[in-house]
């Protein structure tokens, strides 16, 4: 059954089958009509002041074909390798240690016409647990779309962001692994012992845990798809 909170007219319903986080984003950027879009998640809370921003970045920037953003949320505390860059700019491959949240991107809706979809073989319902939105940025940047940071917090997102949360899946860990061996084909080695530490300091996995299970998902992206075949 439909949720009562769903059922409003600016609001469609499509079914698909099949399961996974990814295919069911693919769906919803299948059937978007709106000249820029949005990936929301149901936990996210908005204002009119920030879906302004977006729609304000995308008419100033008419060469861009999709903008980053930034959010809030109790998670920003926590000491991690997200890192913004200090003021707006073009994103490029000189922008080190930058990933972004599938919500924290707008994009024009031409690019889905132009074939650009998350990746289904990552995600939760996939058959890599996770890594669906740096699969998408990474694709965003590997396509040669012309991207741009702007320093505005669009939304909030309470609690924990599922990149924060303690790992009890070790699947999720071999997913990172295999999502920095492709992001970082040639760097890999030494970034997989770095968030290994990092995910033992913060408490997600045991340090030696976590480098265990990294290392397999790095070894296993060899055998997924190579970095210059990205979507």
């Amino acid at each position: 059954p439909i949720p009562p909170a769903l059922m409003r007219d600016d609001i469609s319903i499509h079914r698909i089958p099949g399961k996974g986080v990814s295919l069911n984003r693919n769906n919803a950027l299948s059937h978007c009509n709106a000249d820029i879009i949005l990936c929301a998640d149901d936990d996210l809370i908005y204002t009119p002041e920030g879906l302004k921003a977006v729609i304000d970045a995308f008419e100033s920037h008419p060469e861009i074909d999709y903008a980053t953003f930034r959010y809030s949320g109790s998670d920003h505390h926590i000491e991690s390798e997200k890192r913004y860059p200090e003021s707006e700019c073009l994103i490029t491959g000189r922008l080190r240690n930058f990933c972004v949240c599938s919500f924290e991107i707008a994009i024009r809706r031409k690019l889905t016409e132009q074939g650009m979809r998350f990746d289904t073989r990552f995600g939760p319902g996939s058959t890599i647990a996770n890594g669906e939105d740096e699969m998408f940025f990474l694709t965003l940047k590997k396509k040669g779309f012309v991207g741009r940071f702007f320093p505005v917090t669009i939304t909030h997102h309470n609690g924990l962001s599922t990149g924060f949360r303690k790992i009890t899946d070790p699947s999720t860990a071999e997913g990172m692994g295999t999502v920095i061996g492709l992001t970082y084909p040639f760097s890999a080695p030494l970034r997989i012992p770095l968030k290994a530490l990092r995910m033992g300091r913060s408490r997600q996995m045991p340090a030696i845990k976590a480098l265990y299970r990294l290392t397999r998902g790095w070894l296993r992206h060899l055998f997924i798809t190579p970095p210059w075949k990205i979507i």
